[in-house]
């Protein structure tokens, strides 16, 4: 929540960007879109708002090739903790139990 609209705005739209989600398709970028439109940010609201924003799909489109390249490298980054996770997990495993080593 916000004090006023434009400050709830702003929350909104950094807490979006704070999401890390790899993976899996979200529609987070659809409510990037929403939140960066201008008639949103001005208050032009309607029931038929998104119906009526007809480039709410391209600006979507753009947001999503904009962080693309930063979604490859939180894959990688992931992968690499993953591995590390695994490594760490058979590490341990063999530790506590010496005969599993001998498997």
């Amino acid at each position: 929540m916000g004090r006023d609209r434009d400050e709830a705005i702003v929350r909104m739209r950094r807490a979006l960007y704070e999401y890390i989600i790899v993976g899996v398709k979200t529609n987070i970028p659809f409510h990037k879109a929403v939140m960066e439109n201008p008639r949103f940010m001005a208050g032009d609201l309607s029931t038929s708002f998104i119906e009526r924003e007809t480039t709410l799909l391209e600006d979507m489109k753009q947001i999503m090739a904009r962080e693309q390249p930063l979604e490859a490298k939180l894959s990688q980054i992931f992968e690499t903790s993953k591995k590390a996770a695994a490594i760490a997990a058979v590490t341990a495993i063999s530790q506590m139990n010496p005969k599993w080593q001998q498997s």
